[in-house]
């Protein structure tokens, strides 16, 4: 065992790496060639400025504070302006703050710097300017073909072009670079996870399963294989074999949260509310974390949202919001919460949801406070303000068309198909709905049944019946989707089976809000039905 001692530690640090090399038995002609800086100048030779930016990072991964670290990398790169990691790191930090100005010269000195980090390193740098301050995704995407190209055996390369390809709805890229990360280290079993996600959202089932199973084949003792084979399942309608997986998680892992939370998401798509608000009632003291919390109330949201229950809805969303601010980067939830805000409106208090998006929007930097525009959209469609509504959607899509955030298109089609239908613009939004469906991440059942009402409204009833179907396949309890199947069997004559339907709907409502719409309208239909039977 070797020991190092001197008064300079970064000269220690020096020594120790240059020797460890030499043990690994790197050959001397690579050392040679290869580029190796001093501690000191991939950091700082301040001690105390990397003292602060060690401080700072602590903060942000450990504590999620990003307003206490600004502080600490504002004193180290005034002891020292060219220090390089710490300008990057405080770009995020004034980013998540939304102070523009300033992440702007916090990037642009990091740039100017770039001496004073690792090639690898500036590689990351670089691929962040260019989609951060000159919003062009494709010199990001360069900058990491660059790196890919220069470093074919670096994985961390391929990961960071697989996200930004995702980000970009490049899936088929996106699969070749995991698939590649498997070639040049078949020991990232973890991909494959990555991989079905993918094949998933290219309506690739077969390939997806495969993943997922070849997962489990090399992992048998680990639970998250059957958790994720039971979410794909979950997710294409295969809720029997779901449960099936899922029992076998739990039975490798019975005290793990997550899974039970899985089971709870369950028994809601089976319409089992009374089930599921037990189980959440005894989940939510067990909670050991903030994320566990967190999960927990979106389930609270889910359940509100199936029983069209404004209250519950804005509680949960409070909650969640709450334990998540201690684990996500402020800025990326305010941007999650907006999109989950519409619930209220869905729920019948489209007035309060509104308020909570100006509220976001308030927080948010430019010119991602109008992604708001999402949420305000659909609440504005609900007060029946079509024209501010468009234009809500109009200022969203702009910040989506620049920073090329495709993962936001099918939101973007589900909204617009939902004002083209209040409009009674019936074929306009049957387009925009297939739109979404063809371009969701997820299979979500609501757009399927708002495509069968559209379908239903422009008279092409056995499409609207066969639409109805594949989204109760994946959500066989959906409350608006049996209304919605039940006014399809009605208008095709089968009226036994349409008052079915509607007492499904009519039992998951019992206690919704008195200005949920859907609820109204299927009282309505049955006092009306029943006066022709």
């Amino acid at each position: 065992m070797r020991e190092y001692h001197g008064p300079d530690l970064f000269e220690v640090v020096d020594e120790a790496t240059r020797e460890m090399r030499a043990d690994l038995g790197i050959p001397a002609s690579h050392i040679q060639n290869g580029i190796d800086l001093p501690v000191a100048e991939v950091t700082s030779p301040d001690l105390e400025a990397v003292e602060d930016h060690a401080a700072a990072v602590a903060l942000v991964v450990h504590d999620n504070d990003w307003a206490g670290a600004a502080p600490y990398l504002e004193a180290a790169v005034e002891r020292d302006p060219e220090y390089a990691l710490a300008q990057f790191l405080l770009f995020g930090v004034y980013q998540t703050l939304g102070e523009v100005e300033k992440s702007n010269a916090a990037m642009a000195a990091a740039m100017e710097n770039l001496y004073r980090v690792t090639e690898r390193t500036s590689y990351v740098i670089k691929s962040q300017y260019y989609f951060n301050i000159e919003q062009d995704m494709d010199k990001s995407i360069a900058v990491l073909d660059m790196w890919s190209r220069i470093f074919p055996n670096d994985i961390e390369a391929l990961q960071q072009r697989a996200m930004y390809l995702t980000i970009r709805r490049d899936l088929a890229g996106a699969v070749r670079d995991y698939e590649s990360i498997l070639e040049i280290d078949p020991t990232q079993y973890h991909v494959l996870q990555d991989i079905a996600s993918t094949y998933r959202q290219l309506h690739d089932y077969d390939r997806a399963e495969a993943a997922l199973k070849r997962y489990i084949e090399l992992f048998p003792a680990r639970a998250d294989g059957y958790d994720d084979l039971s979410e794909f399942y979950v997710a294409t309608g295969r809720l029997d074999e779901a449960r099936e997986a899922l029992d076998q998680a739990l039975l490798l892992e019975p005290g793990n949260q997550s899974l039970r939370m899985q089971m709870i998401d369950l028994e809601l798509k089976q319409g089992r509310y009374d089930v599921v608000a037990a189980a959440l009632e005894r989940e939510l003291p067990r909670a050991e974390n903030d994320r566990a919390h967190a999960r927990a109330h979106s389930l609270r949201l889910l359940l509100a949202v199936n029983q069209g229950r404004a209250d519950l809805a804005a509680d949960a969303l409070d909650s969640f919001y709450v334990h998540m601010a201690q684990v996500r980067n402020p800025l990326q939830l305010d941007i999650i919460y907006s999109l989950m805000v519409p619930a209220l409106s869905i729920c019948g208090a489209p007035d309060e949801a509104i308020q909570r998006l100006d509220a976001v929007a308030a927080r948010l930097p430019a010119p991602f406070d109008g992604l708001t525009g999402v949420g305000r959209a659909w609440a504005l469609k609900d007060l029946g303000r079509p024209e501010e509504a468009r234009l809500e959607l109009k200022r969203a899509t702009a910040v989506v068309d620049q920073y090329q955030f495709e993962t936001f298109r099918a939101t973007l089609a589900m909204v617009s198909g939902l004002i083209e239908r209040r409009e009674g613009n019936f074929e306009a939004a049957v387009e925009q709905f297939r739109l979404a469906i063809d371009q969701a991440p997820q299979n979500d059942p609501n757009m399927y049944v708002q495509l069968a009402g559209a379908l239903r409204e422009s008279d092409d009833l056995k499409e609207a019946q066969r639409v109805i179907e594949e989204g109760l396949n994946l959500h066989p309890a959906h409350a608006e989707g049996n209304l919605e199947r039940a006014r399809i069997e009605w208008a095709r004559g089968s009226k036994d089976a349409a008052a079915e339907y509607l007492e499904v709907a009519l039992a998951a409502w019992k206690e919704a809000s008195p200005g949920y719409l859907p609820a109204r309208e299927a009282r309505e239909l049955k006092r009306l039905w029943s006066l022709t039977q």
